[in-house]
């Protein structure tokens, strides 16, 4: 057995404020990629910086292939043939190299609202992904924002749905740099917090807890809580890590509603109650991992999330 990695399972959502999220279904992903140009790559300026994704093809499947480019402050060392070791930017011109990408495949669940991503360590983050679609996506409306939604399983999904509110949030992250604004109150908090640690801080963990004292229900802060709640979802990301802050934990204690019209409440833990499946991708040491590799293994992880419908179908 080699080394794992994991292929994260979303769907697409186009989302304005208090509206009902519009869920891209299966026909409207292969809608999508098939406008787009195959033979030409799309830029967008996403969260700071450019995002380049174009359609590609293995067999009969289509999917989008995305990359960004390293800053040259954070290229790595390497050893020539020599033995020599030397920091790659410095040498790039010996070397050849012009330029390091960081890389995410989206390849669609055949059949299904559903999509799969695959991504390097530092690759574009789903909230990324999802700015570059809204940008590229001629029907997506200008007022609208396209979100990729985890797929949860099934208990955590109803529960989260069915919640009259949430009374507490409990987020744990790891930060190693300040990042920038979110669009998230709670994690734009966490950040702040991260820099009492002072200016040159990394590796920091804030946990964060916010919720209402005593046990009466109270629909107003439940109403807020639970939205704050569902933006997390939609812009945590789920502890990949290339932001700045790597969520480790995202707990909600939500008030369900009694049979006899009282409350009590349910604690959800929707980080582990996301969709993922592990996949072996070998020895590094002995074969690249490219895309004639990682769209295989892709596809062998999808078949497992379809035979587990059960598990997150609502």
């Amino acid at each position: 057995m080699g080394k794992k990695r994991t292929v994260y399972f979303f769907t697409g959502a186009e989302v304005m404020g208090e509206e009902e999220p519009v869920v891209w279904a299966g026909d409207k992903w292969d809608e999508f990629l098939d406008d787009l140009n195959a033979s030409s790559t799309l830029e967008c300026r996403v969260r700071g910086y450019m995002l380049a994704g174009m359609v590609e093809r293995s067999g009969i499947h289509q999917f989008l292939h995305f990359t960004k480019e390293r800053m040259l402050s954070d290229w790595p060392e390497a050893t020539d043939s020599r033995g020599v070791v030397g920091n790659l930017a410095e040498n790039r011109q010996d070397t050849g190299i012009a330029s390091i990408l960081e890389y995410a495949y989206l390849l669609p669940v055949s059949g299904t609202p559903y999509i799969a991503v695959f991504r390097s360590s530092g690759g574009p983050r789903p909230t990324a992904i999802g700015d570059w679609i809204g940008e590229v996506a001629d029907d997506v409306p200008r007022d609208k924002e396209f979100v990729l939604q985890p797929v949860l399983r099934k208990d955590a999904k109803i529960a989260l749905q069915r919640a009259q509110g949430v009374k507490s949030i409990q987020v744990r992250y790891e930060v190693s740099d300040s990042g920038g604004h979110s669009g998230s109150i709670v994690e734009d908090a966490v950040m702040e917090a991260a820099r009492a640690a002072g200016d040159g801080y990394e590796n920091i963990v804030v946990d964060l807890c916010v919720g209402l004292k005593g046990r009466a229900f109270d629909q107003s802060v439940g109403s807020s809580l639970k939205k704050q709640t569902e933006k997390l979802l939609q812009d945590s990301d789920f502890g990949m890590l290339g932001s700045g802050r790597k969520m480790k934990k995202l707990r909600a204690n939500t008030w369900q509603e009694n049979d006899d019209g009282g409350y009590h409440t349910d604690q959800i833990d929707l980080f582990k109650q996301r969709i993922t499946q592990q996949i072996d991708i070998g020895d590094f040491e002995e074969e690249a991992l490219t895309s004639e590799r990682i769209i295989p293994l892709m596809l062998k992880s999808i078949e497992e999330f379809k035979r587990n419908r059960d598990t997150y179908s609502s």
